[in-house]
């Protein structure tokens, strides 16, 4: 299974939507360990074949939050791989808009930042709170990560400015995958996948993923067995109830 997480947070009273407590994510990682699943890389993971997968699990975050470098004496403790998707101006900058915070206070302005497009999002920019706000990684937290973390770090594609794929037309498509590769292509731990921002994909962004030279096209629960559309699973949801009912 491909599991994939946001934003790691000190305790459950920071957590907001998808967060998840970094003591929860270790003795998660933990349990699946003890019950004899092996932890891959997301390479690895698609090279294996249906049988292997059953007992194989892979980690995966979104967004580029800085909250990996935070934490990632945990993660080198777990000694398990991970790829982060990122988008290019989050990086850039070493700062986006917190959707889940914003969610939680201003669900009306979240819900038009979410569905707009590059010239609306910078129009609605000046209107949204400094505290909505949140640190991401910068080129040089990448570097910093590959050299902690070695093999166990890799990077993929996570849009230019983390638009939904269905809410643009393919001009604004193209834009978002074309300045995506050419930001992260090249540098160290960088992979050819890309994961479509929140999950949403069409087969027109389908196609022009695969035309830039993405061999994987990487989705969430809305995703299926196709290459350009690899399914994954919330890992807050899974491990929440692997904690209560164990993993069928």
């Amino acid at each position: 299974m491909i599991l994939y997480f946001h934003k790691l947070v000190e305790s459950e009273q920071d957590c907001i939507s998808d967060d998840m407590p970094v003591s929860s994510f270790r003795k998660g990682i933990l349990s699946l360990l003890a019950e004899g699943y092996s932890f891959v890389s997301l390479s690895d993971y698609l090279r294996s074949s249906a049988g292997e997968k059953e007992n194989l699990v892979t980690v995966t975050f979104d967004d580029a939050h800085h909250s990996i470098v935070k934490y990632v004496e945990v993660i080198e403790e777990l000694d398990i791989p991970i790829m982060v998707f990122c988008p290019f101006f989050n990086v850039k900058n070493g700062w986006a808009v917190d959707e889940a915070k914003l969610s939680s206070e201003h669900s009306f302005l979240r819900k038009v930042y979410k569905q707009s497009g590059v010239l609306f999002r910078w129009v609605c920019a000046p209107f949204i709170p400094s505290g909505f706000y949140s640190k991401c990684l910068t080129f040089d937290d990448l570097d910093f990560l590959y050299k902690r973390l070695g093999d166990n770090f890799s990077i993929g594609g996570h849009g230019a400015f983390h638009i939904k794929h269905s809410v643009i037309n393919s001009i604004s498509v193209l834009l978002e995958v074309g300045l995506s590769r050419a930001a992260f292509k090249g540098r160290k731990g960088f992979c050819n996948f890309y994961s479509y921002p929140y999950g949403h994909y069409s087969s027109v962004s389908k196609s022009i993923v695969k035309k830039f030279g993405y061999r994987y096209g990487i989705s969430t629960e809305s995703g299926g067995e196709d290459d350009m559309c690899i399914r994954r699973i919330n890992g807050k949801t899974m491990l929440s109830r692997f904690f209560s009912e164990g993993l069928k």
